[in-house]
């Protein structure tokens, strides 16, 4: 029963098991219940389940660390031209840990994916919208050309290792509930 969709529904901080509130049960997990149910996962992924489900600002500010620890050994290793006092490296780990953890809804379709029983042709029926090209520019602090040009094709490695972590939760997590 360990799912994405169990761990989403469960309550973000409470502790009283059996307590009944007009006639309901109410059994939601504690951060100790809910480490148990994640053992399977290493600490990057259990703060990432905890951030996108769960809500939890001390397991986003940890996969933040972690992303933008990610981003600069990869800037490092690649030897990419940063200019001093410019943390546009920082800024796209960060980026990339808020476009997993809080995707954009799609305001034509309002995230469900249809239009008068259409497919949604902005999001490609996805639901979600991601962040424009000049939106992200702006974000991580350099111009929208020299994105296009240099940024864009970095930022999506590191995109990409976060979708990947994601990933790797789901795979996990339907072998336990499996």
């Amino acid at each position: 029963m360990a799912s994405v969709a169990f761990i989403s529904v469960t309550g973000a901080r409470t502790v009283n098991y059996g307590e009944s509130s007009r006639g309901s049960f109410h059994a939601l997990l504690n951060r100790v219940e809910m480490a148990g149910l994640l053992s399977g996962l290493d600490a990057h992924e259990t703060n990432l389940v905890l951030a996108k489900y769960r809500d939890d600002e001390a397991a986003e500010r940890a996969l933040r660390a972690h992303v933008r620890l990610y981003a600069v050994g990869l800037a490092l290793e690649e030897q990419w031209k940063i200019t001093k006092g410019r943390p546009i490296v920082c800024n796209m780990g960060a980026l990339a840990v808020f476009e997993v953890i809080s995707p954009g809804c799609c305001r034509r379709c309002n995230g469900t994916g249809m239009v008068f029983n259409h497919a949604c042709n902005t999001c490609n029926s996805s639901g979600y919208k991601p962040a424009s090209g000049r939106a992200k520019a702006e974000f991580v602090g350099v111009h929208k050309y020299q994105w296009q040009q240099v940024w864009n094709d970095r930022y999506e490695r590191i995109y990409r290792y976060v979708l990947d972590m994601e990933a790797s939760v789901e795979t996990k997590l339907a072998k336990v509930s499996a």
